[in-house]
């Protein structure tokens, strides 16, 4: 059911108080999202707890990919990218408007990283081993069609490129329909959620977990004698509240990404080339008006919850285009905006951040915590089904009608009722019809689509129910504040400019313009009085802020 932020918060303390849950999931980020989907579709009745609001740490700091890991190639990894490539596959199948194909085309250079030979053969290993359609398969070009693929790239020691299939999503939009899938199951999921005390009983295994409602003020108790944590780098800090310590430590690895206007940096085609030492990769991806490249990868031994960049980092990414093309003058004052997250990685002794494995791995404590780390965005499915199964085994195979194999390999997330392009594109044609109908430009309504799928008859709704022909932008600001509000736990103006929408990260200038506007809507809707909206200015204008703000 939908969840609206005015009314049903109450409603959803009570329901959690008087329910009895076979599971509490700890973290609302992907990997939580996607135990907490999985657990419900197999017939568990789920509790999903998130600190903040959901994929507020790492999930929604990612580069925005669903991508195969040629990485691991490098790193002799085949079972590894085997299981990525596929996972790739399924997660475009269950989520077609949200993970979108990607040609990303791979520049070949004399003394590069990667030569024709080694290229050629690691693509065509690639795509034998992820199982990579025809559609996808890789193909090469001469140095004459790659400029003209990417018309920026200097002929300069280039020898030509490899164009391959990649796919590209927007993470927290994957992570929250994941959420309402749960939610579609009878999951309860609250985010700002705080978990402050893991209770055991006399025989030191867990019977209770107590979290603050940090909306509400109020602590509450839950009843529960199975946890999973899944609070990605914060998995040490909830294993600091069980009886027993870590058995594994964590290395946090900081990846930095950084926005260009298209005037600045007029990439035409999405780009997968060598950092300016050669030791790595680095993405360049257009997005609407705009370019992103990232990402870095440091290691962080500082605060979680206030990660920064360095300028460092800047300098990094900027000589690294630089280094490809070093025609374009761009400095950090030309950065519209940037976005920094920290990976919580298994920490392996003698190795650095880069070297370390993205392997994910499940570890139980002696109270019986079972907690999750590692892993990426792509793998979050296999990573979900590998600790519901564990569940299953260890726990609940006896529980009448559970299903005993998960079902999301073949079940459509929520707002995803596509089975096929065509089913999808049928529906993007009505749906420019009905922007153009309402005096929008039609190519709006594939931006919205690619956030919203098939909910977007509630949109028009919403744009419906309050016209402001005066102000187009206003009139479209309205209609999604307000569909956050009444459908996706929507509480502050800073969780809708940085994730619902991304326009924190991908159109910076108009929340700057807009900004008393959207602070207006939600003081209206929350009743806000005049200190808590200071309160909430100034939180927008120090998150508007630290998007800018680059530290040594």
């Amino acid at each position: 059911m939908p969840f609206n932020s005015i009314s049903n918060r109450n409603n959803y303390i009570d329901q959690v108080l008087n329910t009895p849950f076979d599971l509490v999931v700890i973290g609302g980020g992907i990997t939580g999202a996607g135990i907490a989907w999985d657990a419900t579709l197999r017939g568990l009745k789920v509790l999903l707890l998130e600190q903040n609001d959901f994929a507020s740490g790492t999930s929604s700091k990612s580069t925005k990919l669903i991508h195969g890991g040629l990485r691991y190639l490098k790193q002799l990894k085949f079972k590894q990218v085997c299981e990525v490539g596929r996972e790739r596959a399924i997660v475009h199948n269950i989520a077609r408007f949200l993970v979108r194909p990607e040609k990303m085309l791979l520049p070949i250079y004399e003394n590069g990283s990667l030569s024709r030979i080694t290229a050629a053969l690691a693509l065509t290993v690639y795509d034998t081993l992820a199982g990579v359609g025809k559609v996808d398969s890789f193909s090469y070009h001469s140095k004459e069609k790659t400029k003209s693929l990417e018309p920026l790239l200097p002929l300069k020691q280039l020898l030509g490129s490899f164009l391959y299939a990649e796919y590209q999503t927007d993470d927290y939009r994957l992570t929250w329909t994941l959420i309402q899938s749960a939610l579609n199951k009878d999951a309860i999921c609250l985010n700002y959620a705080k978990v402050n005390q893991i209770k055991t009983d006399e025989n030191s295994s867990i019977r209770a977990v107590c979290f603050e409602d940090t909306i509400l003020g109020e602590n509450f108790e839950i009843k529960t004698s199975l946890v999973v944590n899944a609070a990605g780098p914060w998995v040490v800090d909830v294993i600091s509240l069980d009886a027993f310590p870590p058995q594994k430590e964590l290395l946090l690895s900081k990846g930095t990404h950084i926005v260009l206007s298209n005037n600045k940096f007029p990439l035409k085609q999405a780009l997968y080339f060598d950092d300016i030492e050669k030791k790595r990769m680095i993405f360049a991806i257009p997005k609407g008006n705009t370019t992103y490249i990232g990402t870095t990868d440091v290691e962080y031994t500082n605060d979680k919850n206030k990660i920064y960049s360095s300028n460092t980092e800047i300098d990094y990414l900027i000589k690294t285009v630089q280094s490809v093309f070093p025609q374009l003058s761009i400095n950090a004052s030309d950065i519209l905006s940037s976005w920094v997250g920290v990976r919580p990685l298994i920490k392996e002794p003698g190795k650095e951040s880069t070297e370390v494995s993205r392997k994910d791995e499940i570890f139980v404590s002696q109270s019986g915590l079972i907690s999750i780390a590692g892993g990426k965005l792509t793998g979050f499915r296999k990573m979900a089904e590998k600790v519901v199964d564990l569940l299953v085994k260890f726990h609940f195979k006896d529980k009448p009608g559970l299903k005993r194999s998960s079902g999301t390999k073949n079940t459509l997330l929520d707002g995803n009722s596509f089975k096929s392009e065509s089913e999808l594109n049928y529906y993007l044609v009505n749906l420019k019809k009905q922007f153009s109908d309402l005096g929008f430009e039609p190519e709006l309504a594939s931006i919205f689509m690619k956030r919203y799928g098939d909910k977007m008859e509630k949109m028009i709704g919403l744009l419906k129910d309050k016209v402001n022909v005066h102000d187009k932008i206003e009139w479209l600001l309205e209609a999604e504040i307000m569909y956050g509000i009444l459908n996706e736990m929507i509480y502050f103006p800073t969780d809708f400019i940085q994730r619902q929408t991304g326009m924190l990260w991908f159109d910076r200038p108009k929340c700057v313009l807009k900004k008393e506007f959207i602070l207006t809507v939600f003081a209206l809707q929350f009743k806000w009085d005049n200190i808590k909206l200071s309160q909430e200015r100034l939180k927008l204008d120090q998150l508007l802020d630290s998007s800018l703000d680059f530290k040594d």
